[in-house]
């Protein structure tokens, strides 16, 4: 059984030595790990760099071409229309798609930033907290 030298002697090494940096450097850098393997979670699933790449590209590929021997008005105007038609419909999905992923991406980030300071205020919070009630019941104030 330790001794009450021994709890004073012990406490302040395991706080310093062990707490102290598993706080305020072990467990920021695993929640910024963590971000990371979000967003890129996030990035492969809809990743903003293709859909970009592809924005102005025909929805499935879908397209006509004119490949009949001389001019028919007839079948350009078709090829044409169903092309437009299906760039339209795949800059309007992708258009989608990329703020939907880039909404994502601020949200992840906002949440990281409001988690970490959140962890970093925490003890704050609970040392002022509990000085507040220990101070407030020694002089009489009930919170």
């Amino acid at each position: 059984m330790l001794g009450i030298f021994q709890i004073f002697w012990v406490m302040p090494r395991l706080l310093v030595g062990s707490m102290l940096p598993w706080y305020f450097y072990e467990q920021p850098m695993r929640i910024l790990r963590m971000y990371g393997a979000y967003a890129g979670a996030w990035l492969e699933i809809l990743s903003i760099k293709h859909l970009l790449m592809t924005l102005l590209s025909p929805w499935k590929s879908i397209t006509d071409e004119n490949d009949h021997p001389g001019f028919n008005l007839e079948r350009w105007a078709q090829a044409i229309t169903l092309n437009i038609t299906t760039r339209v419909i795949g800059f309007v999905i992708r258009t989608i798609a990329l703020a939907f992923s880039l909404a994502i991406q601020i949200i992840l980030f906002v949440g990281f930033f409001i988690y970490l300071g959140l962890w970093f205020l925490y003890p704050v919070a609970v040392i002022g907290l509990g000085y507040m009630y220990f101070i407030g019941y020694s002089v009489g104030i009930h919170v």
